[in-house]
This record gives C-alpha cells, sequence and structure tokens, in this order.
C-alpha cells in the first residue's frame, strides 16, 4: 500500500521534496539549538529544522530566507534518550 494511499491527505504536489532525517540526526540539532539558542526542541521540530538547515546549504538557496515551523517542545522527551 502506498504512503498516499494510508494518508490521503499527504499531497506530494503541495511539496518541492520530502527530506529523511534520522533520529540521531534529530537529536543532535536538538541539543546544538539547546546550547547554542536555548530552545528546547522535540524530536519532530528539530528534524524540521534541520532539514531546513539542509536546504538553506543547498546552492540554490543562498541569499535566501528558509521558514521552518517547530511545534513541539522537549518537555514530553525528558524520559527518553534524546535528553
Amino acid at each position: 500500500m502506498a504512503f498516499t494511499d494510508r494518508f490521503p491527505i499527504f499531497r506530494p504536489d503541495w511539496s518541492d521534496a520530502c527530506i529523511n532525517v534520522r533520529t540521531e540526526e534529530a537529536y543532535e540539532t536538538a541539543h546544538e539549538v539547546l546550547r547554542a539558542e536555548g530552545l528546547f526542541l522535540g524530536t519532530s521540530a528539530a528534524a524540521a529544522l534541520h532539514a531546513a538547515v539542509q536546504v538553506g546549504r543547498r546552492p540554490e538557496n543562498q541569499g535566501k530566507n528558509i521558514v521552518v515551523i517547530v511545534l513541539d517542545n522537549g518537555m514530553k522527551y525528558l524520559s527518553t534518550p534524546m535528553y
């Protein structure tokens, strides 16, 4: 069964790309942002930020603004290996 069959709200034509982020990359991003900026991110927010940074580093995006919306915080992850 295709992803779009399982999740009909997902519309591939609404996005330019899908970026896979490993859990470890999200954790590293969350820790870095917590140390540098004081933002307490959850896994999905950190993954979204990591992907946005990757998009921003592309040559075609030099000088452009990249917007990412982070909707969760790290409170529910305090008992996990993330923190």
